[in-house]
């Protein structure tokens, strides 16, 4: 069976760990690639144990994008455990795991699901 586009609720799950200076632009592009996909969304990012920037920033993008949001481990859990944080919180009926780093660009998202 397959359900009509709008019937779907999203939620892209995404472990970071020392990406503050790929957030910003990660954020961006997921709301590019998300919001005119057809289906309600959210971006779960997991930061996981970060020593850059990456909390500042994080709760600076999480103010701006009423889709975004974060959960944050105090120390390094690994990828597992990020994933598993983010599917704790996360709403959405069909989970897509994604990585911060941009070497995948969200552009690609919709596809997947």
């Amino acid at each position: 069976m397959t359900l009509p586009v709008e019937a779907l609720d999203v939620s892209v799950l995404v472990p970071a760990k020392d990406e503050a200076p790929n957030l910003p632009e990660f954020v961006r592009l997921c709301a590019e690639a998300l919001g005119p996909a057809g289906f309600s969304f959210e971006v779960v990012i997991v930061n996981d144990g970060s020593r850059d920037e990456s909390a500042r920033i994080l709760r600076e993008l999480e103010r701006q994008h009423q889709f975004l949001r974060v959960v944050t481990h105090r120390r390094q859990r690994g990828i597992a455990d990020a994933l598993r944080s983010a599917g704790d919180v996360a709403r959405g009926d069909v989970f897509v795991f994604y990585p911060a780093d941009l070497q995948y660009l969200p552009e690609n998202i919709p596809a997947l699901v």
